[in-house]
């Protein structure tokens, strides 16, 4: 038990961190295929012995502008009905972001700031109950990349920080991960390939050894197809495989878990256009 929440632990800060981007959503949504998004709906399927069931449960919705920012974002329960509205308020440096349940109960979920280049340098969360949940600030350097980001609790506690250092002679990227929390400290090590795309991701634990080894692969397009995981072992930890329908325009997204790459989660997304 103690072996698998570790591996767990490592699969959700490579999530949350190894991307190479910010820890918050970027502002605006990437197009498919060029071009501009109106809805996204996610179905989730079950799986059944392996293989994904024939029909498909309406997970979430998400709506667009023509300026590919996000109007509202519903997620449904099993049965169909809406669960969450997110809805979303734009300004020249900030974003609102307000969270609606089933009840009717309005309230903020969100602020995010911007710089005067459009760069994301602060997000605030809130609780369901409107309090302060935790701040991510984020520093960038004369190019807008980041250098720092920071996470504080209600009580301007740090609880998490990541710091960046590029060389941008052999398109690496090193990340520091310090979780004040669980008291874990992380060093991550991007590699991208000409076009600025992370190909390799490798984390290590703070004193040395290397604890994840991730590939990922992309088309020719830019749209990622594949991401697979292995622990220090080369033993499989998870593999991420998405594929596009080009007649649809419909996107496939497929998880395997563990060394015998059960299938653990199929998912579809469907898109409607401007």
């Amino acid at each position: 038990m103690k072996i698998f929440c570790s591996k767990l632990l490592v699969i959700t800060l490579l999530l949350l961190f190894g991307l190479g981007i910010s820890i918050a959503q970027d502002r605006k949504k990437k197009t498919v295929e060029e071009k501009k998004i109106k809805l996204e709906t996610r179905w989730n399927y079950q799986i059944e012995s392996g293989t994904p069931s024939n029909t498909g449960i309406k997970a979430s919705t998400i709506q667009y502008n023509q300026d590919t920012q996000r109007k509202n974002w519903i997620l449904f329960d099993k049965e169909g009905r809406e669960k969450y509205v997110y809805t979303y308020e734009y300004s020249k440096n900030t974003t609102n972001c307000y969270r609606t349940d089933n009840n009717g109960k309005k309230v903020l979920d969100y602020v995010q700031e911007y710089d005067n280049a459009g760069h994301l340098i602060k997000e605030i969360r809130y609780t369901g109950n409107g309090e302060l949940k935790d701040i991510l600030q984020i520093t960038l350097d004369d190019t807008g990349v980041p250098i720092k980001e920071e996470r504080l609790n209600a009580k301007k506690e740090k609880t998490l920080e990541v710091s960046y250092i590029y060389d941008r002679n052999n398109n690496k990227v090193y990340k520091t991960l310090k979780d004040y929390q669980a008291n874990k400290f992380f060093e991550i090590v991007l590699e991208k390939d000409a076009q600025g795309k992370v190909i390799v991701r490798k984390l290590y634990d703070a004193s040395g050894p290397l604890m994840e080894h991730t590939v990922q692969v992309w088309d020719d397009k830019g749209i990622i197809k594949q991401r697979i995981s292995y622990d220090n072992n080369g033993d499989l930890l998870r593999k991420e495989v998405y594929s596009l329908d080009e007649i649809t325009q419909s996107r496939t997204e497929s998880i395997f878990m563990g060394k015998t790459s059960n299938l653990v989660s199929f998912v579809v997304y469907t898109y409607e256009y401007y």
